[in-house]
């Protein structure tokens, strides 16, 4: 019912990931133009069904995002 979507550049969201340096095979591996495409496809989900997005800007600290979700969560369920 409640969709979360973390908004962030992809050229950013590929630095983070990178960053943490995981073994398995990520989509971080296949390169900026994937990034690029699938938060276009992500973004164009959220314009299409806005009653069950919310997007989160992720260009903050964890701690802003994590609040962020946390007080959207909240005032989601109040509402119900």
């Amino acid at each position: 019912d409640l969709t979360f979507l973390i908004d962030l550049a992809p050229e950013a969201g590929l630095a983070r990931a990178t960053a943490r340096a995981g073994k398995e095979m990520r989509f971080e591996d296949m390169g900026l133009g994937v990034q690029t495409r699938a938060r276009n496809g992500f973004l164009a989900l959220a314009a299409k069904y806005p009653a069950r997005f919310r997007v989160i800007d992720g260009n903050r600290s964890e701690a802003a995002v994590a609040a962020d979700v946390q007080a959207t969560a909240l005032r989601w369920l109040a509402a119900r």
